[in-house]
């Protein structure tokens, strides 16, 4: 187990043993010692020049993909306590849409979680394919913008696609109560939310 946490203890009294990102032996070790049922792991990069990221969508693309056949193997040794999102991207609609069609129906995913470059909308028509694929596979929209994307849906959005508008945003340290909402919609036990 990690060192004792001075603060934030709401991520738990400890920070995790190094390796849980990538080794779920110790990251269900952990889990175990903290008390927890169930986490949701938010995976995260840039995907946009204005935030460090290539340029190459392409490229992009093949991360997003990377990222999902590398939860796959890792949530499916404990698919009930090990839980993810699906990482989306307006740079491609339709590999978006592939890999919520492919990973949609596993059982580690929890929702989509969409990466957005600075200041396009959420509700941004052409996202409507995602929103719709990720409706058909009952997994909610968690939106973590960071410093990109722009936060909040539309009401217009959430009445086009209400079972994947079920939790509209996640902003930093508000992990904890934002939780409930997946726990509400997935039918998962007592949820920590980590962000690796």
């Amino acid at each position: 187990m990690g060192a004792k946490r001075e603060n934030q203890h709401f991520r738990g009294e400890r920070f995790p043993t190094e390796g849980g990102q990538e080794y779920p032996d110790i990251r269900l070790k952990d889990m175990d010692e903290e008390g927890v049922d169930v986490q949701v792991m938010v995976p995260y990069f840039s995907l946009t020049k204005d935030f460090g990221g290539s340029v190459d969508n392409e490229i992009l693309m093949e991360f997003i993909a990377a990222t999902h056949r590398h939860l796959n193997d890792m949530c499916n040794v404990a698919p009930h306590r090990l839980r993810s999102l699906l990482l989306v991207s307006p740079i491609d609609i339709e590999q978006s849409v592939n890999e919520i069609n492919k990973w949609g129906p596993s059982s580690w995913s929890a929702g989509i979680q969409p990466q957005l470059p600075i200041d396009y909308p959420i509700d941004h028509p052409d996202m409507y394919p995602i929103w719709k694929a990720a409706q058909a596979h009952n997994l909610p929209l968690i939106h973590h913008s960071l410093n990109t994307g722009l936060p909040g849906i539309s009401g217009s959005l959430a009445e086009s696609f209400p079972r994947s508008c079920r939790i509209t945003s996640m902003g930093g340290d508000a992990l904890p109560w934002s939780g409930h909402g997946i726990g509400d919609s997935r039918q998962i036990p007592r949820t920590a939310l980590w962000d690796p």
